[in-house]
């Protein structure tokens, strides 16, 4: 079961702004051992009490989903922009380019996967979870398993570190689809 918490409209996290297409599902680690996907919604969430006149460096990040051992939340409507897929448009390579002339942010949903310890390993309750939101996804928007994709795929960044780092469990994930 998915748990709806979505977290305020806000420049940082939440912009409002509605998807152009869901062309991929994106696959991420929270690169955070031991946070909760509650840990990760709030995390999103506290990101829009930055004040953007403040002369610091603002950060924008947010996904659409997170999973841990315990639940599933939906943190940003699957039908509004997230910002999962962040990079320089010179980073981006050429499967993030494929999908349209803006940032691949308005093509896709991304999915934060939570672990335990450094190596970004999931237990088998978050890979269960990720398979399970992934198959209802791509029923949703008439997607096959080849719409699935890692951080990596768009960006080059080590995300999700596990899957980049052993391919072949990336490719077992992805034959369970």
């Amino acid at each position: 079961m998915i748990k709806i918490d979505h977290i305020d409209k806000n420049p940082f996290s939440r912009p409002g702004e509605k998807l152009i297409a869901v062309k991929k599902i994106v696959i991420h680690y929270t690169a955070c051992p031991g946070a909760t996907a509650k840990n990760i919604r709030d995390y999103f969430q506290n990101l829009g009490k930055q004040n953007p006149n403040d002369n610091i460096e603002d950060r924008s990040a947010s996904a659409h989903y997170a999973i841990d051992d315990n639940e599933t939340i939906e943190i940003i409507p699957p039908d509004e922009v997230a910002y999962h897929v962040g990079a320089l448009k010179k980073n981006y390579t050429e499967l993030a380019r494929s999908l349209g002339n803006r940032s691949p942010n308005n093509y896709s949903l991304g999915i934060e996967l939570c672990h335990n310890d450094i190596t970004g390993k999931f237990s088998q309750y978050v890979i269960g979870g990720c398979l399970q939101l992934t198959k209802i996804l791509l029923n949703v928007y008439n997607l096959e398993k080849s719409d699935v994709c890692m951080h990596y795929d768009l960006t080059g960044k080590l995300c999700p570190k596990y899957f980049v780092e052993n391919p072949d469990q990336w490719e077992s994930f992805i034959n369970l689809l």
